[in-house]
């Protein structure tokens, strides 16, 4: 005697064991950038004055005055330092997904502008792991946010 399978039983535990496996790799991908850019600015906040000194030299040759560097090299590692910690929590998690994009544009802008296009292609591939985090914002499972939504 032959048995047959229902594909509704047989497909929903893989069906499942997939949202599982996405939302975790959903969470280690987040918490990798979140470190990686809590960290970028934690570790440059004391040693600003040197961060400035290279944006100094690095926006020697463009049109941009050195106060607004100034304004800027506080603005881009406070950011970082705050939005990073936001990320590995996944609290606001779009907000601060949406935040770190606005960033990444004006540190595009910036790096182009100063003509150094091997940086920015290394700031497009930072842009390659995070649009898809904001974009499948929908497996955020295991985060502060889901904690609030009631989710985990």
């Amino acid at each position: 005697m032959t048995q047959t399978l229902d594909p509704v039983t047989t497909t929903a535990p893989r069906s499942r064991l997939r949202d599982a496996d996405i939302t975790l790799a959903y969470a280690l991908a987040r918490v990798g950038m979140g470190v990686n850019m809590m960290l970028h600015g934690w570790t440059r906040i004391p040693n600003i004055g040197a961060f400035q000194t290279r944006l100094h030299e690095q926006f020697a040759n463009t049109f941009l005055p050195v106060f607004l560097l100034d304004v800027a090299s506080y603005a881009i590692l406070y950011t970082e330092a705050i939005i990073g910690p936001f990320i590995i929590l996944g609290l606001f998690l779009r907000q601060a997904l949406t935040g770190l994009g606005m960033l990444f544009i004006i540190l595009l802008f910036g790096t182009c502008l100063s003509q150094q296009f091997a940086t920015a292609t290394t700031q497009l591939t930072y842009m390659i792991v995070f649009l898809p985090l904001l974009a499948a914002v929908a497996y955020d499972g295991y985060s502060l946010d889901a904690l609030r939504r009631g989710r985990r």
